[in-house]
C-alpha cells in the first residue's frame, strides 16, 4: 500500500474512495493505516465519513496502536460498562466473538446482543460516535455485519408515518434490552451508570443535517404512549428500516477495517456460519462523542 505523505496536490474523497455497491458507504485500497497520516488524509477521512456514512479500509496490517489512531480522527475511544466473557469490563480497544463462557465457539455466545439491530450505547444519554470492526479470526463462510442507513429509511416514510413520530421520544434501556433478549441482567452498577434515557425517534444528523430515525434493539418504548403501542410503532419502524434498500451486506475480508457512523447507521452481525464450530473474532473499537443538545 502506498504511503500517506504529505502533497500539494488537492485531495478529495473521490481520489482516495470508491462508493461501493450499496446505497451508502465507500472503500479504500489507497490508505495504509500502519503509517502516519498526513493531515490532508485525515481531513478527506473526515469528510468521506460524513458523505458515505461507512468507510471501509481494504488490506490493512495493523496493531491496536493503529486502530486507536484511526478512531482518534473522530473522537476520544469510549470506555465500557459490559463485561467480555472472561468477566472483565471491556477495554477500549476489545474484541467481539461467538465464544462462550467458556472460550469456545458457541451459537449462544456470551454476548449475542451483537446480532440484534442496534446503535452503539443509544442507552447513554451521550451514546457513541462511530464503531470501528477488523477481523482477527474469520468463520470460513458467512459471518457477515449489515449496516442500515436511517436517513435514507426516513426518507422513504409515508408522510403520516412521518406526522404520526415527529416529536416523539423513545426511551432507551439497557436492562430492557438485557431482558427482551433474554440476557443476563445489568448489574446494580450497570443499572446505575446507565439508567433509562430517552432520544427524539427522528433527528437530525448534528453534522449533514440528514434527518434520520434513531431506533434499534436498546428502544424500549415512546413517551407519553401505551406501552404495547409505542412497541408496535417501533417494530414497525425497525421493519421498515431493514429493507434492503436501506442495507449494506459487509462480506469480511482479511486485512478490513470498518469504521461507521452511529448518528445515522444501525448495525448487527449475521448468523449465517457455523457459530458452534467457527471461531468469529473482531478487534472492535467505540469513539465517543460529545454532548449535543436534543
Amino acid at each position: 500500500m502506498p504511503k500517506n505523505g504529505l502533497t500539494n496536490i488537492m485531495i478529495t474523497p473521490q481520489d482516495l474512495f470508491a462508493q461501493l455497491a450499496a446505497p451508502f458507504g465507500a472503500e479504500t485500497r489507497s490508505i495504509d493505516l500502519s503509517s502516519p497520516l498526513s493531515p490532508e488524509i485525515v481531513s478527506v477521512i473526515r469528510s468521506s465519513f460524513l458523505k458515505y456514512g461507512a468507510l471501509v479500509f481494504r488490506n490493512q496490517q495493523v496493531e491496536d496502536e493503529h486502530l486507536i489512531s484511526l478512531c482518534e480522527i473522530f473522537g476520544p475511544l469510549e470506555k465500557h460498562l459490559i463485561e467480555n466473557n472472561d468477566s472483565k469490563i471491556m477495554t477500549p480497544v476489545h474484541e467481539i466473538t461467538n465464544f462462550d463462557i467458556n472460550g469456545e465457539p458457541s451459537s449462544r455466545p456470551y454476548i449475542n446482543t451483537n446480532y440484534f439491530w442496534h446503535s452503539d450505547k443509544s442507552y447513554l444519554a451521550i451514546p457513541s460516535v462511530a464503531t470501528m470492526l477488523h477481523p482477527i479470526e474469520l468463520p470460513s463462510f458467512g459471518g457477515d455485519t449489515q449496516l442500515a442507513h436511517m436517513g435514507l429509511a426516513y426518507d422513504a416514510l409515508p408522510k403520516v408515518t412521518k406526522q404520526k413520530i415527529t416529536g416523539r421520544r423513545a426511551v432507551h434501556s439497557l436492562e430492557f434490552m438485557r431482558e427482551s433478549l433474554d440476557n443476563p441482567a445489568p448489574t446494580e452498577q450497570q443499572k446505575l451508570s446507565a439508567p433509562p434515557v430517552s432520544h427524539p425517534i427522528v433527528r437530525p444528523h448534528p453534522e449533514t443535517e440528514k434527518i434520520c430515525l434513531y431506533i434499534g434493539m436498546y428502544a424500549s418504548h415512546i413517551e407519553d404512549l401505551p406501552i404495547a403501542d409505542g412497541r408496535m410503532i417501533l417494530a414497525r419502524l425497525q421493519e421498515h428500516s431493514t429493507q434492503p434498500p436501506f442495507v449494506y451486506n459487509h462480506v469480511w475480508q482479511a486485512g478490513d477495517i470498518v469504521i461507521w457512523d452511529n448518528r445515522c447507521l444501525m448495525h448487527r452481525g449475521i448468523t449465517n456460519y457455523k457459530m458452534e464450530e467457527d471461531r468469529r473474532v473482531m478487534k472492535r473499537v467505540c469513539v465517543q462523542d460529545v454532548p449535543t443538545k436534543q
